[in-house]
């Protein structure tokens, strides 16, 4: 799910939503159990994860949300648009980045108190992601995923863009082509978007 506007990134490489949804399209293809949702782009404005939690959850009430994050942005949990009340809608699955702990986002995530979203502490998340052989899931719970790290991001891809590096590897065929069909992420003296 592209953004609309996100209020947290600077918009001087953004080639506009909709592009980034025709590069999630292309990303998807025709893969079994995945899809490609405009929510965010189509309501328009700043795009707040809590916001588009809040949608989702209203349009399936029994639905067991979980927002997936890589630990490196979890741990920023505290500094975003009503943390508190994004945790009430949706659990997190947190998967490993070098250079942040699941003590360091556990805390951080426990750090935003145990309001209605019903963030445990730290101390309970610990135990509950040690201590069972299914993980907790609902809203405020922490779960990790284990999987290797994977150091890959969206900067680094565009990092070796303008460096006129290949990206395949990093977002596949279908996107490097168009990426480099619409001379994306160029810098501006090669035109880019």
């Amino acid at each position: 799910m592209p953004a609309h506007v996100s209020p947290y990134k600077s918009d001087a490489e953004d080639p506009g939503p909709e592009r980034r949804l025709d590069m999630c399209r292309l990303l998807i293809g025709d893969a079994p159990g995945l899809s490609v949702c405009a929510l965010e782009i189509d309501r328009g404005g700043a795009s707040y994860t809590v916001d588009t939690l809040e949608a989702l959850h209203a349009s399936r009430p029994d639905a067991d949300l979980t927002f997936i994050v890589g630990a490196d942005t979890a741990s920023t949990l505290p500094a975003w648009h009503e943390p508190a009340r994004l945790l009430g809608f949706a659990g997190l699955a947190v998967a490993a980045r070098a250079g942040s702990t699941r003590q360091d986002v556990l805390d951080r995530v426990a750090s935003l108190g145990a309001t209605s979203s019903g963030v445990r502490s730290a101390a309970q998340l610990l135990a509950a992601d040690r201590g069972r052989d299914e993980p907790p899931r609902g809203p405020g719970s922490v779960r990790f995923l284990d999987m290797p790290v994977m150091e890959v991001s969206s900067s680094m891809a565009r990092e070796r863009v303008a460096r006129g590096l290949p990206i395949d590897e990093i977002v596949g065929s279908a996107v490097a082509r168009y990426i480099a069909e619409h001379r994306l992420y160029r810098p501006r003296e090669e035109g880019a978007c």
